[in-house]
């Protein structure tokens, strides 16, 4: 018989009559390096990795797609400076296309000064409303503040993924007003700041401080939200953290702050321990790390100790001083904590190249508190004329390379 003459033709119900259909298996997840997070991942829970740093890891340059920009503009002017290919960003990118579900759209200042348009045009996840402001109260540099005369809202979008719940951190001391979030489907929930009790990191009287309160709405999306004050005086929020509890993923902070130090005298802000007198106590970074529910952290300061003269001896303390509260919220887990070896200067800013004392501080730090492997970005050899922004700031390509060895530090690959 000729095989034109048959009908070779099948369905696929006919294919697959009487047996049930089954969906191919997922590849299981690689082992990430952080026990915290290896643990929870391989359950199918959420979460969170919290990457401290400076301009370095909230992406100043990294607008450029390669090479610099034009004379005249700086990296952490707009477009230079684009969250989205930050180097935290970008692993997020990088384990995604892996498989590992990952965002990285959670909102923090992290800047270095109080412009909005910077800040909005850094993240576009956030669009502020007129008349808010951002004031020296935050995690990261500033914080979103909505003074008592202000209805207008401000709307954040995640932007990564759909989400149904958001860890809100916001300033909470008596006296302050209501912050109410709604969206286009009707959903609608208040916070009162006014509230301290729950709060994360007070301060030593016990009158004001730091607050994560969670909010959730009916269905998952990335429907925006909208932030107003709804009652009373003004709000102060430090962070917006978008999750799905139905669909859990690895979560990355990027909480970069320009300018940034490890080491500081009293008054002088930063990461250190010191409380600047003309901020809230309980705000100054290093107590409001606090406020934060992460499994593991990454540190990356080190180049504007160098830049302002701090000696290796005071890097060390502070260093020491920064990775021992993050051990302790860890779990008390030195391998749920990585410090990184900060590029060295590619090209100018001389002043920001770090020294060989300065870089075996981390050395010194990693092995007496007994944290994970260090993440090296000093040996990366990068491109000039196309990795970097500037002397010290890289392009999104040199973030990109980054970002690749920190994915290989937390998955092997």
């Amino acid at each position: 018989m000729r095989l034109s003459a048959l009908n070779l033709s099948v369905t696929s119900r006919a294919l697959f009559a009487g047996r049930p259909f089954q969906t191919p298996p997922l590849p299981p997840l690689p082992t990430f390096a952080f026990p915290a997070v290896q643990s929870k991942m391989a359950a199918g829970q959420r979460s969170q990795i919290a990457i401290v740093g400076d301009s370095a890891v909230a992406g100043w340059g990294s607008g450029v797609a390669t090479g610099t920009t034009t004379a005249g503009t700086g990296a952490g002017t707009s477009p230079n400076y684009l969250r989205a290919k930050a180097w935290p960003q970008q692993l997020k990118d990088q384990l995604v296309a892996r498989g590992i579900p990952c965002r990285a759209d959670a909102y923090f200042s992290s800047q270095v000064n109080s412009v909005i348009a910077d800040m909005v045009a850094a993240n576009p996840n956030i669009q502020v409303g007129t008349g808010w402001t951002l004031s020296n109260y935050s995690l990261s540099g500033t914080m979103l503040t909505c003074a008592n005369t202000v209805t207008t809202a401000s709307v954040f979008i995640p932007g990564d993924a759909a989400a149904d719940s958001f860890d809100i951190i916001h300033a909470a001391q008596s006296g302050l007003g209501t912050i109410t979030f709604t969206d286009e489907d009707g959903w609608t929930q208040s916070i009162n700041c006014g509230s301290i009790a729950g709060a994360q990191v007070t301060n030593s009287a016990g009158t004001l401080g730091l607050k994560r309160t969670t909010i959730s709405r009916p269905t998952a999306s990335q429907k925006p939200i909208s932030i107003t004050r709804s009652a009373g005086n003004q709000i102060l929020i430090v962070a917006i953290i978008p999750y799905n509890s139905a669909s859990p993923a690895l979560e990355l902070l990027n909480m970069g702050w320009p300018s940034s130090k490890a080491y500081g005298t009293t008054g002088s802000g930063h990461w250190n321990i010191y409380s600047d007198s003309t901020t809230m106590s309980a705000a100054t970074p290093y107590n409001a790390l606090g406020a934060l529910n992460s499994d593991a952290y990454i540190i990356e300061l080190g180049t504007n100790d160098q830049a302002n003269g701090v000696i290796p001896a005071d890097f060390q303390t502070a260093m020491t001083n920064i990775a021992s509260k993050l051990k302790g919220q860890a779990g008390g887990n030195g391998a749920n904590v990585a410090l990184v070896k900060c590029r060295t200067t590619i090209g100018g800013y001389a002043s920001y190249n770090m020294s060989s004392d300065m870089l075996a501080v981390i050395d010194t730090v990693t092995t007496n508190l007994s944290l994970a492997p260090i993440i090296n970005y000093n040996a990366i050899p990068f491109t000039s004329d196309t990795d970097r922004f500037d002397g010290t700031h890289l392009s999104a390509q040199g973030y990109a390379k980054e970002a690749a060895v920190a994915r290989q530090a937390l998955i092997g690959a």
